[in-house]
């Protein structure tokens, strides 16, 4: 689990540190796919992880820093997901990168819906550069291969893609 962009009290320095972030933020995913949203508090989390509540507060203080050290794991995932598209259109290996993007992106929702039920409707700075890096990644494939690409309908196109599959993949 890469931690860098993972906006947290504090940094980790030592292995072990990063190790206990790392087993807290799995953790927090587990409990929230298992027990929904309302169950995701510091002491759940530091149960699950086997830490103590001291040392989960040390870098997760409280539920909003667990919710948004979640958020930015998911926005990295998908943007990640992203990348490895533009890498194989770049490298000429798709047919249709739209219908490739789309199922990346499906892929990363399928793997976490514990943590969609929590970013639904985010209007923070982070979630909003997340956007803009997606629309910029959007925009650069439909940008090759000569196809036209306005921001715009990059934009566009990321926003409805992310909304189709939230609401496929609702929680009924």
């Amino acid at each position: 689990m890469d931690l860098d962009g993972v906006r947290l009290r504090r940094s980790p320095t030592q292995t072990r540190s990063r190790d206990k972030v790392e087993r807290a933020l799995a953790a927090a995913e587990r409990v929230l796919e298992r027990d929904g949203a309302d169950a995701l508090t510091i002491t759940a989390v530091a149960a699950e992880a086997d830490l103590s509540v001291g040392t989960l507060h040390q870098y997760l203080p409280d539920r909003e820093a667990i919710t948004a050290a979640l958020a930015d794991l998911y926005h990295a995932r998908l943007e990640a997901a992203l990348d490895e598209v533009l890498a194989a259109d770049r490298a000429g290996a798709l047919d249709d990168p739209v219908a490739t993007t789309v199922q990346a992106m499906c892929e990363v929702f399928r793997a976490t819906s514990g943590v969609r039920s929590l970013r639904a409707g985010q209007r923070d700075e982070a979630s909003a550069e997340h956007r803009q890096r997606m629309t910029a990644k959007v925009a650069e494939l439909l940008g090759a291969d000569g196809r036209a690409a306005p921001e715009a309908v990059a934009r566009t196109v990321f926003v409805a893609v992310d909304a189709l599959l939230r609401d496929a993949f609702a929680v009924q």
